[in-house]
């Protein structure tokens, strides 16, 4: 996210950031990510937690050099690669590699 260009009415960027550091360590987000997809999970009429999983692979390009940057070799792309798993409705249960949605 691009911090210093907060929209007008919100308090400096550097306030907002401190937030969002605060509550990414301490699990904020993920445990509202939790509650959603079980809040979600059972109005569609299925138990809060899913029972199967569908598990995906994905390669994202990225331009700046890490140790963990490497090439996947079926699709000679550069970059990192990440595993998502969703539940059968698509709710993203876990995420492990570079995962913001602008990637």
């Amino acid at each position: 996210m691009e911090w210093r260009m907060m929209p007008n009415g919100f308090p400096p960027w550097q306030t907002v950031y401190d937030h969002f550091s605060k509550w990414n360590k301490r699990g904020v987000w993920e445990a509202c990510s939790d509650r959603l997809v079980a809040y979600r999970r059972e109005q569609a009429g299925r138990a809060a937690a899913p029972s199967y999983g569908i598990m995906d692979a994905q390669s994202v390009k990225t331009v700046y050099a890490s140790e963990e940057r490497g090439i996947d070799g079926g699709k000679k792309v550069k970059g990192h690669k990440r595993h998502i798993v969703v539940d059968l409705l698509g709710n993203l249960i876990v995420c492990h590699g570079p995962c913001r949605e602008s990637q």
